[in-house]
C-alpha cells in the first residue's frame, strides 16, 4: 500500500487489522497512518509489527498511543528508549514492569521526575539494585514501600538524607 491508500483506511476498518498485516507493514507505511488511524489498530496487532517499524513512529505517534497498545508493545519490548522518554506520566504507567526494569541506569535517568514520581509499584519492584539506586530522590513514599528492603537498608546516610520529608 502507499501512503495515500494507508491514509485513506478508516479507524472502523484499522479495528480489524490482523498482526500478519500489521507485520507486512515497512517503517514508511507504519509512519503513513495519522493518529486517528494508529489509535485504531488493536493493540496485539500492533504489536505484532516489525521492531524496525516500530521503532520507527514519529514523536506524535509514539505519544498518540492508547494505554492498551503501550502496554502490549512494551511487554514484546519493541519500544525504543527514545519513544520510552516522550510518555507524559499518565502512559509511563502503562510500560510493563519488565520493560521498564529492562532499561539501563542511564537511560532511566533519561525520565523526568514527574514520569520516575508517576511509576507503579510494580514497576519499581521489578527495578535492580543499581536502578533504585540511580532514582533514590526521585521517588514517592508509595514507590519506596515497594522497593526491596536490602536495597534501602544498603542506602548511605546522605541518600537518605537526600530524601523529601513527605517521603519518610
Amino acid at each position: 500500500m502507499t501512503a495515500n491508500q494507508i491514509r485513506q483506511l478508516t479507524p472502523a476498518q484499522l479495528k480489524f487489522l490482523t498482526g500478519g498485516q500489521v507485520a507486512a507493514l515497512n517503517p514508511i507505511q507504519l509512519q503513513s497512518f495519522s493518529t486517528t488511524q494508529l489509535e485504531s489498530i488493536p493493540p496485539k496487532a500492533l504489536s505484532s509489527g516489525d521492531i524496525r517499524s516500530i521503532q520507527s513512529l514519529s514523536a506524535t505517534q509514539v505519544t498518540s498511543l492508547t494505554d492498551e497498545q503501550i502496554q502490549e508493545l512494551s511487554k514484546v519490548r519493541k519500544l525504543s528508549v527514545d519513544q520510552i522518554v516522550l510518555f507524559d506520566p499518565e502512559q509511563i504507567v502503562h510500560l510493563s514492569a519488565l520493560a521498564l526494569a529492562s532499561l539501563s541506569v542511564s537511560n532511566l535517568g533519561r525520565l523526568s521526575p514527574s514520569q520516575i514520581s508517576s511509576l507503579s509499584q510494580k514497576q519499581v519492584a521489578a527495578l535492580s539494585k543499581s536502578q533504585v539506586a540511580s532514582l533514590t530522590t526521585s521517588f514517592t513514599s508509595e514507590q519506596i514501600s515497594g522497593i526491596n528492603p536490602k536495597y534501602v537498608r544498603d542506602w548511605a546516610p546522605s541518600v537518605i538524607a537526600a530524601l523529601s520529608p513527605e517521603v519518610i
